[in-house]
């Protein structure tokens, strides 16, 4: 069967199942394939975008709940997604899904979009439409991580965000930290390298995760908390690219034993809008820092934890 063919069969599998209420059974009959065909066909047509499925929330209070997010913290946006679910993983997809359209109505051809690291940017990229020269330059912001999880490999998200918006990326060979100085030197003379951290200083879009410390991804990332907290302190509550935050959205310095390879501070403050996304209620103290410390032009996080950042910051 080719791919046309097959496209068609999604397109009619969608229309008999949500739009005229048919069983699985009855659409394998009329269409002349077996049931587990249609359920395939049915899942496919939701991953291609085919079919989108959106649940109301009637008793909702988001738009006003955004609103007040902007005022408070003086965001150019703050995009509210309203759930009821607590699960990590659905929550994280429902951002990343509206985060993706909020890119997709936003971003203009010829610019250039940083990505980041995290669970949410992740979902953010793989919701992107496919678009045809749209002619965005993507670029990572920080090397590669230990993790075998996608949503660690930023090179792999560029790729993908790159494809799906007909643009072009560059990719970051190089780890996201360095034991030496030297090492770190030599790696940032290379040529390849060079020209991604050229892109830094000239960024017009910055899609950004929010990390909490509370939940540390790996032992060198509890270290550097240990550190900062032993060096200023204060305990960091939040990272942006590895940056880590107080509680109040300073960034906190405190002497390294190696070095970071990501966008700067410096550079994240100089793109023209730079998207958080995040959400959790766990994770409403790191989303706060980042707030207070006025890092995001647009934040897009999930209603509950939207509204815990302003109760806890009433």
């Amino acid at each position: 069967m080719d791919d046309a063919t097959e496209l068609n069969l999604m397109v009619q599998a969608a229309e008999l199942y949500y739009e005229l209420d048919l069983t699985q059974h009855e659409i394998a009959e009329k269409l002349g394939v077996s049931r587990p065909k249609v359920s395939l066909l049915l899942t496919a047509a939701r991953k291609q975008g085919i079919v989108r499925i959106s649940v109301s929330h009637p008793v909702s209070r988001a738009g006003e709940t955004g609103a007040e997010l902007a005022a408070r913290y003086g965001l150019s946006e703050a995009v509210v997604v309203p759930v009821t679910t607590d699960d990590r993983t659905l929550l994280t997809m429902k951002i990343g899904s509206w985060a993706a359209r909020y890119l997709e109505d936003r971003l203009n051809s010829g610019e250039t979009l940083g990505i980041g690291r995290g669970r949410t940017v992740y979902q953010t990229v793989t919701h992107l439409e496919p678009r045809r020269h749209m002619n965005v330059t993507v670029v990572p912001l920080c090397g590669g991580e230990g993790s075998d999880l996608s949503e660690f490999q930023v090179n792999e998200m560029c790729r993908f965000a790159a494809q799906r918006l007909g643009g072009r990326c560059f990719f970051l060979h190089a780890p996201a930290k360095v034991l030496t100085l030297e090492a770190y030197r030599a790696l940032m003379d290379l040529p390849e390298i060079e020209e991604v951290v050229r892109h830094w200083d000239n960024l017009d879009w910055i899609l950004i995760g929010v990390g909490s410390t509370s939940i540390p991804w790996d032992p060198l990332y509890s270290k550097d908390i240990e550190a900062a907290q032993r060096y200023s302190s204060v305990r960091p509550v939040a990272d942006l690219c590895l940056r880590l935050l107080d509680p109040n959205g300073r960034g906190i310095e405190f002497p390294r034993s190696d070095y970071l390879v990501g966008v700067t501070p410096e550079q994240i403050r100089s793109a023209k809008r730079v998207v958080g996304v995040a959400g959790g209620t766990y994770k409403a103290d790191a989303i706060l820092a980042a707030l207070r410390g006025r890092w995001l032009d647009t934040l897009i996080v999930d209603e509950p934890t939207a509204r815990a950042i302003l109760h806890q910051d009433c």
